[in-house]
């Protein structure tokens, strides 16, 4: 197995392990839609946090095991509603001091295995329902869009983030997570 493959499994596991811990608290936290906004505007923190502070400074063929270690739990973080999950590791490979075009492309790679688990999961689920015929079609049309569009979207964004900061996306976190918790409190 390559290097990078073992990095990605290792940066997987935090994830794992949170997931079977906290199953009940981030439960609880999808119940409230204030506590999502509120992840949101963490995102927007730390997205502003670590463009800001990530030195940039190295590639993927430098990336260490405990570079590894410490974006998995970005991802970990991202169990919780409104942390986003792309934002919470690429904002961890920054402040690991990786390129951001290096940071995106581990967070884009760490999220297969978290995909291909989602999917098993996924298809264990629809093979048990009584009108698996009529939904194959709508099933495959919609896996096929979603890869296209995922892959499109991945270009797009590795090719911004090669000459752009992450402002835009933290100006897209900071407002609805202000509008979020706002409407909260208004609501609540």
């Amino acid at each position: 197995m390559s290097r990078l493959a073992w990095l990605l499994v290792l940066a997987t596991l935090p994830a794992v392990i949170a997931g079977l811990l906290l199953k009940d608290l981030v439960e609880q936290a999808f119940s409230s839609p204030t506590a999502v906004s509120a992840f949101l505007l963490f995102t927007a923190f730390w997205l502003a946090l670590s463009d800001r502070l990530g030195r940039r400074t190295r590639d993927l063929t430098r990336l260490s095991a405990m570079d590894s270690i410490w974006v998995g739990l970005a991802q970990a973080m991202a169990l919780f509603p409104g942390v986003s999950r792309s934002g919470a590791t690429i904002g961890c490979g920054l402040m690991r001091d990786l390129d951001r075009t290096s940071a995106a492309r581990f967070s884009f790679l760490m999220s297969i295995p978290v995909m291909l688990g989602a999917g098993v999961i996924a298809l264990g689920d629809l093979i048990r329902l009584a009108e698996l015929r009529s939904l194959i079609a709508p099933v495959i049309a919609g896996f096929l869009t979603a890869a296209i569009v995922g892959y499109v979207s991945i270009r797009w964004l590795l090719g911004y983030l090669s000459t752009h900061n992450l402002r835009l996306f933290v100006a897209y976190c900071a407002v609805v997570g202000i509008i979020g918790v706002v409407l909260g409190i208004l609501h609540g």
